[in-house]
């Protein structure tokens, strides 16, 4: 009777796990992206820094087919106290894949009310557009 027990006990596990791993839901797909690169190139990581930075306009000098993009961007601390940041550049071919991350994350600090101009140019001239990613350095 006791082996009995056990054996429709296990077989009722073994069932119920057997169900519950075929009845798995379909993967859903991510949501689209309706920006562009060129519709947002600055890309401010850190939400916290949303208010306390505001940016001018880039100063970008295209690839000629020798010299290759340089971009120099205009940051602005806006709050009382200083802002310790980290920010890459990030450079794409015409096809919007990656070319590279020009010397990884880099440290700057804002002093309150400062304007500091970061810069960086690409490694190659395939690289056509660029993005700035900035978040707060902890």
């Amino acid at each position: 009777m006791m082996t009995r027990l056990k054996t429709l006990s296990l077989l009722a596990l073994a069932l119920g796990l057997f169900a519950m791993t075929g009845c798995k839901s379909p993967p859903t797909a991510g949501r689209t992206d309706k920006l562009t690169t060129e519709e947002y190139p600055i890309n401010v990581v850190d939400s916290s820094l949303k208010h306390g930075l505001v940016f001018g306009t880039a100063r970008v000098t295209p690839t000629d087919g020798v010299r290759p993009m340089r971009v120099v961007q205009a940051v602005r601390n806006v709050e009382s106290y200083a802002i310790n940041l980290q920010y890459q550049f990030m450079f794409f071919d015409d096809s919007m894949s990656p070319r590279d991350a020009i010397g990884g994350w880099r440290y700057i600090q804002l002093p309150p009310k400062v304007e500091r101009y970061i810069e960086a140019t690409a490694i190659d001239t395939q690289s056509t557009r660029w993005r700035l990613e900035v978040r707060s350095a902890k």
